[in-house]
């Protein structure tokens, strides 16, 4: 066929040569009538394409890891660093303390502010009950200044008599003189000790009103100081294996929101890939993972905007992390791993290879094998994947278009096997492990005197050896004060509720008992705390 259009092609250029010779006017009338017939692109060799149906898709792959579910715990509050909990490796159960602050000062703190509240209200009731008394016996003699007025005014004399002399003026009353001094006496009295008792109680009513908000402000600081107390020191929330800790020595400093120790539990597998905003997933037609030539389902682990921007200032990689929803025993730690992404797919659509699409002012085209010849084919495209594009018209399934660029295949052939495959990390990194432990004078009350060391130097100890002997010198002044403010609060405590016995069902009874007892707790817990300490003889390995 191709040979037949080249001659045709060749007599033609003949006959318009031939005519050239003859008169140049005919030449152009014979160009200008000839139909100009397309011939197919001379290429080295004929290779074809079929269109065919295919689903193609728009996803993104991640490169990702295998690793543990890990939690990483920080510091809530600043506190001073005592000592470790546990150390890297070691299998921790929920709860436990894995960084013990060293509390000394923050305990001094709340111990004086409870006596500060304690002293507070002492001096407070003493006031009530001093200014009550005064002002109850100001009310009696009130009452009976009061009573004796009402006396004087029940029995008032007339003020003036009639005179004997009808026509005379009346005569003054002389008892009503004297009524009127002896009345007058009585009110100014009365008006006087009224004053006084309203002075007072205007003068309970404001400080009770001071006492209540200041009282307030200061079990508000007391609260707030136990709740920084409670978060001094960091524990687990998770059975697990400690596998990080932040290096730091006695009395170090730990700044609130710095991060210190990472519990991890192998049997929780994650996938960890570099970081896929939510929003690309929350709009994914599908999300999986493929771990070892297998299709795993998974879940997205969102962070919440404010914890990426924490992350981002302070210049730590940002990950993604998904859960395994199907794990099995084909995933293990450490393994690599694909994040598929599909943002979205066409199913069963005519494609063809993107490179056989050619493009003119006509818009896109191919040629397509028709009858045994190549033609020039217009196209309308759809959905391409960067490989194949969608045909939405112009060609049908089964259709062959010259193409090319298609593939040359030779006759060499590979084994497919699974093996294994790893992702290049260079990094660099250091290992801490907190491996002694400072033992301190922990004694609160008394003061501690070194008698005789019992180990020597480097020398292995078990927790629990004795390490050396002291002597603690009591402090039995400290010791009888409390022991004398708890019998005053037993005893105030007593006589509250026999005051008070109708009001028990009263909030404000329930709440005054309940100080009183907390009171008495940290009295006790002190005295116990106290003699405790007096009778310490060693020090003890704490590991």
């Amino acid at each position: 066929m191709r040979k037949n259009k080249w001659f045709i092609l060749l007599v033609s250029c003949m006959a318009i040569g031939l005519s050239g010779c003859e008169n140049n006017s005919n030449v152009q009338t014979v160009i200008k009538n000839e139909d100009i017939e397309l011939i197919d692109p001379v290429t080295e060799e004929e290779k074809y394409e079929v269109a065919e149906r295919r689903t193609l898709y728009d996803a993104n792959a991640y490169v990702a890891t295998v690793v543990p579910y890990v939690e990483e715990y920080y510091a809530e509050a600043g506190f001073s660093f005592g000592s470790y909990g546990a150390y890297p490796g070691e299998t921790v159960k929920k709860g436990t303390e894995l960084i013990v602050a060293d509390t000394k000062s923050m305990d001094e703190q709340i111990k004086n502010k409870k006596e500060s509240i304690l002293s507070m209200e002492e001096e407070y009731e003493e006031y009530v009950k001093k200014q009550q008394e005064e002002m109850e016996n100001l009310r009696r003699l009130e009452e009976r200044h009061l009573s004796v007025v009402k006396y004087y005014e029940a029995n008032k004399p007339a003020e003036y008599l009639a005179s004997d002399d009808p026509e005379a003026d009346p005569v003054r009353n002389p008892d009503f003189d004297k009524w009127q001094a002896e009345h007058d006496v009585y009110e100014g009295s009365y008006r006087i000790t009224k004053h006084q008792a309203d002075t007072i109680q205007l003068e309970l009513d404001q400080r009770k009103a001071l006492y209540e908000l200041e009282i307030k402000h200061q079990r508000y600081e007391l609260k707030a100081m136990q709740k920084n107390r409670q978060k001094a020191s960091i524990a687990t929330n998770m059975d697990g294996e400690l596998v990080a800790v932040r290096g730091m020595n006695p009395g170090d400093y730990v700044r609130a929101e710095t991060p210190m120790v990472a519990v991890g539990d192998v049997s929780q597998k994650l996938i960890k890939c570099e970081f896929i905003n939510s929003r690309t997933i929350k709009n994914a037609e599908d999300v999986y993972a493929m771990v070892n030539g297998k299709r795993y389902e998974v879940e997205y682990q969102a962070i919440s905007s404010e914890e990426y921007a924490r992350l981002s200032s302070s210049g730590v990689k940002i990950y993604s992390t998904f859960k395994i929803l199907d794990a099995d025993d084909g995933v293990n730690v450490g393994d690599y791993a694909v994040i598929a992404v599909v943002n979205s797919r066409k199913e069963n659509v005519v494609t063809i290879p993107k490179s056989a699409i050619n493009r003119d002012d006509s818009g896109y085209y191919v040629y397509a094998i028709r009858d045994g010849a190549s033609t020039y084919t217009s196209l309308q495209l759809g959905y391409s994947d960067g490989t194949y594009t969608e045909i939405t018209s112009g060609l049908e399934a089964g259709d062959q278009i010259l193409y090319t660029a298609a593939a040359k295949f030779g006759t060499d052939t590979v084994t497919i096997q699974t093996g294994e495959f790893y992702e290049n990390f260079n990094d660099r990194a250091e290992l801490e492990y907190a491996s002694s432990e400072y033992l301190t004078n922990d004694l609160e009350y008394g003061t501690m005197y070194f008698k005789e060391m019992q180990v020597s130097r480097f020398q292995h100890v078990e927790k629990g050896d004795v390490i050396c002997t002291v002597r603690v010198e009591p402090d039995n002044i400290a010791l009888k004060r409390n022991e004398t403010r708890l019998t005053r609060l037993k005893e105030r405590l007593a006589d509250y509720k026999k005051i008070n016995e109708k009001n028990s069902d009263q909030d404000y009874y329930k709440e005054s008992v309940q100080r009183y007892e907390e009171q008495i707790k940290d009295v006790e817990e002190a005295i116990a705390k106290q003699k405790s300490d007096f009778a310490v003889k060693v020090i003890r390995a704490n590991k």
